[in-house]
């Protein structure tokens, strides 16, 4: 099997930093610091620092890029939509699979260029859309997403990997 970059984990935050969505595929990840809920909780709440940081440098629907690598597997890498909705995507550099994706290179900076995660955030943005596009969605409540449409696209986004990592 080919050591190939997965998506263990996608977040959608909303405006009011709260949890809107999280999709995660495979808790605990072996030989990583990620292994219970409440580890993944933490980190994920620790990536809105980083978004409040970056914040006034920059406009509109933009991408964040890296937000930090976690360890020497895991890097987390986050978009924020024009109505400060945020999206989080966690890497796993050294997921197992034999599909077709393979690593280029070794560690994290060799493998994942911020640009290879731009149509996944785009995917992302567009299932959110489609979701809040929905009359019966409320979008004040606090409460988070239990569509099982929307759970499935994010499902396929994450099993689909990473568009262009050969």
């Amino acid at each position: 099997m080919a050591s190939t970059p997965g998506i263990p984990v996608i977040a959608i935050i909303g405006k009011q930093n709260n949890p809107i969505y999280i999709y995660n595929s495979r808790l605990p990840l072996p030989s990583t610091s990620l292994t219970t809920s409440l580890d993944l909780h933490l980190l994920l709440h620790s990536t809105l620092d980083v978004f409040e940081a970056r914040l006034p440098q920059k406009t509109a629907d933009q991408d964040f890029g890296l937000l930090f690598a976690i360890d020497e597997r895991l890097a987390a890498y986050g978009w924020m939509t024009n109505t400060g909705v945020k999206f989080v995507v966690i890497v796993d550099q050294g997921f197992n699979s034999s599909s077709a994706l393979s690593t280029r290179g070794g560690g994290l900076g060799g493998a994942i260029r911020e640009a290879d995660l731009k149509p996944v955030f785009k995917s992302i943005h567009t299932e959110y859309i489609k979701l809040i596009s929905n009359p019966f969605y409320d979008h004040e409540s606090k409460e988070m997403v239990k569509s099982k449409k929307f759970a499935a696209a994010l499902e396929k986004i994450a099993e689909t990997g990473i568009p262009g990592v050969y």
